[in-house]
């Protein structure tokens, strides 16, 4: 798996969802607000920025992010893209890691 630092065509993320993973409600609206910031960051330096957003969540990220995040609908459970994302592939290796399997895979 490629290193954070490493040349990308985009930065994905993900709009926090769930009350109970920041254990205490009131921290929802922070995180999120949080989140949209270092989206709206990046993004002004020209970068490519997805947001994952659950359905129920589109108008409030929408709102927070600003017109230069795109916004992909899907579900997911944790914020943390990096440890919850399916796989990540590199451009210099036939070989994509499945994250959750933990395993090598040749790409096709």
């Amino acid at each position: 798996m490629p290193d954070e630092s490493a040349p990308h065509a985009a930065t994905w993320m993900a709009f926090a969802h769930d009350t109970k993973l920041w254990r205490k409600p009131h921290l929802l609206p922070v995180v999120r607000q949080n989140l949209a910031l270092i989206a709206q960051a990046t993004a002004a330096h020209d970068e490519p920025v997805n947001m994952l957003v659950h359905k129920e969540d589109y108008e409030v990220a929408a709102r927070l992010c600003g017109p230069r995040v795109t916004l992909v609908v899907q579900p997911f459970d944790d914020v943390w893209t990096r440890d919850s994302a399916a796989f990540t592939a590199s451009r210099n290796s036939s070989r994509v890691h499945d994250m959750h399997k933990g395993r090598d895979m040749v790409a096709a």
